[in-house]
């Protein structure tokens, strides 16, 4: 990242006559008038639940933000003045609201216990046609996380979810603090983050086929028919499920000053296979962090 792209693309001052801005609200109505009608109104969301379908209802579980701290300790401090407390070096509480619970404290980030108690309760109470984990597994030490940390949390937290769901479904999502340096990830070439490469391998078993573990891999991105364990459709037939990297979307992303164009190409991606799914008439289902 250099100084001029800094003075260009975040203070506005240089070459302020070679770049425009776009009016999305422009953009979205030019598409708008290629779709169907009622797609123009609030009419085609509200007439989606206007009267019973008759169709059998799925049940669908949403998990995000597990943020687990594989560090953390009951009986200490949730106030230590670092990004995260309730930690081995926390410190002594001073009096009794400081003191770190057993299964958690709302100032602090969760211990793995908590999050196998939770992914089980999900499992076996709920008992989900499919679970959409949306993203953010890492702790919020980041003073003193490092990159090994980053790759063996991701794997702990992967390995707990995968053996809590057992014989559930679920679709994962990458979050901004699931990269290494936290919200950071270059898109400049495939499998720039040395952190999703070293973990990435470990969603390989969840994803459809080679070529969505690849674009997984490359991008952080994938698409996946929306089905059970058994191959069967969940829902309509024509389901699919879009899991994105929306850390190309993350101001806190500073690589992305120096990426000026669609950034793994995952826009353009996505405008085509919406279009596709909504020629067969199907359903998409768009899952970001």
């Amino acid at each position: 990242m250099s100084e001029h792209i800094m003075c260009t693309f975040w203070f506005y001052v240089c070459d302020k006559d070679n770049w425009a801005q776009l009016d999305l609200d422009n953009q979205i109505f030019d598409l708008l008038q290629k779709k169907p009608a009622e797609a123009l109104t609030n009419d085609y969301v509200n007439k989606l639940y206007a009267s019973p379908s008759g169709k059998e209802p799925i049940k669908v579980a949403l998990i995000s933000d597990l943020h687990t701290d594989f560090d953390y300790v009951p009986g200490k401090s949730n106030n230590c003045g670092r990004p995260l407390c309730c930690r081995s070096d926390s410190g002594a509480p001073k009096d009794a609201s400081e003191v770190a619970g057993k299964w958690g404290d709302f100032a602090c980030d969760i211990p793995p216990w908590t999050l196998d108690n939770m992914v089980d309760f999900v499992n076996n109470t709920i008992s989900p046609d499919a679970v959409l984990w949306l993203g953010d597994s890492i702790p919020h030490n980041v003073e003193s996380l490092t990159l090994e940390n980053n790759v063996k949390i991701m794997q702990n937290v992967t390995a707990a979810v995968s053996s809590g769901l057992e014989g559930t479904k679920f679709f994962p999502v990458i979050g901004n603090h699931d990269t290494y340096p936290q919200d950071v990830i270059s898109m400049q070439k495939p499998r720039d983050n040395q952190a999703i490469n070293e973990w990435g391998p470990s969603w390989a078993p969840f994803l459809p086929n080679d070529e969505e573990i690849n674009r997984f891999l490359d991008w952080g991105y994938y698409s996946a028919d929306f089905v059970g364990l058994d191959g069967q459709p969940i829902g309509n037939a024509k389901t699919r499920i879009f899991s994105l990297n929306t850390n190309i979307c993350y101001q806190m992303n500073w690589e992305l000053f120096a990426q000026f164009v669609d950034p793994g190409n995952m826009l353009q991606w996505l405008h085509d296979e919406l279009e596709e799914i909504e020629s067969e008439g199907g359903t998409a289902i768009l899952l970001g962090h």
